[in-house]
């Protein structure tokens, strides 16, 4: 009785025993893509905690859950090479498709005073140094709920993602081209000269405007390319990570100046082309009544068939006699 007593136990602990190890074994696994990097952080369910347990880099295997059921996710944001591009709005690529990110041009003055609009392109990848991926880019693109769930989408960008990037970088990198500005004279605009030197000076200010911004004192976003990197490129997350400058390139400067003289004088011609006819309505009035707007207009195609050198028939109000206009006789 006993030994079948003590047999029951046994293997009654023996399961459960085995189920316990299933369950702390229990986990979630995943990955990100070589164009990932993530943060493994708590779920906050049930009482679990929001902090980072974890920085992921580009390819390396992720595992969710610490014991018992998955109390983890893994937030993830684009880690490749990146670009904002500062285009004109109306500005398609050959699929009709917009093309730019931020559609207000940055501003600045030359040495000779002249105010330029500056169209321009950064390229750039965050900095993927896992000090500043936990403590600062964590918390600043929390704030946007910048993240992305969807390895498929990783080389698009999330709504959050964007509000994060348009928040901040305008005022940035306007900055930047206000500083550089002042050090070029108007061949800037006039010969589309220095454009490689301006792009650089933008880039030698971006990084302490940004700060002002983002609030943190650490590059949150490096240059794109060779500029930036882990000291083993083939082993993303070990070793050091270099922080390069973001680098600018210059698509366009254009006087604004003058492109605002030119629509003050569009506005001004059009104001005065409206008082022209508003006044030409009101004499009409006075001599036509109730039918000068259909008169003038009338008369406005009379004028326009002598002008053309055309014979026109033009029926006038309700006469069954249309008046014929025909073209002054050349004068030899």
């Amino acid at each position: 009785m006993n030994r079948t007593i003590n047999r029951k136990f046994i293997m009654l602990t023996a399961l459960l025993m085995a189920a316990i190890g299933l369950s702390a074994c229990s986990a979630t696994k995943t990955a990100t893509t070589s164009a990932q990097c993530g943060w493994i952080v708590g779920n906050g369910e049930d009482g679990n905690d929001l902090n980072v347990h974890e920085v992921k880099y580009p390819g390396q295997k992720v595992e969710l859950g610490n014991g018992v059921g998955t109390t983890e996710e893994l937030k993830t944001i684009p880690c490749n090479p990146r670009n904002w591009i500062v285009n004109p709005k109306g500005s398609v690529d050959a699929n009709g498709d917009p093309i730019g990110d931020y559609h207000e041009a940055m501003q600045g003055v030359t040495s000779g005073g002249t105010r330029v609009n500056v169209w321009l392109s950064m390229y750039w990848t965050p900095n993927q140094s896992e000090s500043v991926m936990r403590d600062q880019f964590f918390p600043f693109c929390d704030k946007y709920d910048c993240f992305s769930n969807d390895s498929a989408k990783v080389n698009n960008s999330s709504a959050g993602w964007n509000d994060m990037l348009g928040e901040n970088l305008p005022g940035a990198v306007n900055a930047s081209v206000r500083q550089a500005m002042t050090a070029y004279d108007d061949d800037v605009w006039e010969k589309d000269a220095n454009w490689e030197k301006l792009a650089e000076a933008i880039s030698a200010s971006f990084s302490a405007n940004f700060s002002v911004t983002s609030g943190y004192g650490n590059d949150l976003f490096c240059g794109s390319g060779d500029v930036s990197g882990w000291s083993d490129p083939t082993k993303p997350g070990e070793g050091e990570f270099t922080c390069g400058t973001v680098r600018f390139a210059i698509d366009d400067v254009v006087n604004s100046d003058a492109a605002q003289q030119k629509i003050a004088e569009q506005t001004s011609q059009v104001e005065r082309q409206k008082k022209a006819n508003a006044d030409k309505l009101a004499i009409a009035k006075e001599l036509y009544g109730d039918k000068a707007s259909e008169t003038i207009a009338s008369l406005d195609i009379i004028a326009a068939c002598k002008a053309a050198g055309a014979t026109c028939v033009v029926s006038i109000g309700s006469s069954s006699s249309p008046t014929v206009v025909t073209p002054p006789a050349s004068k030899q």
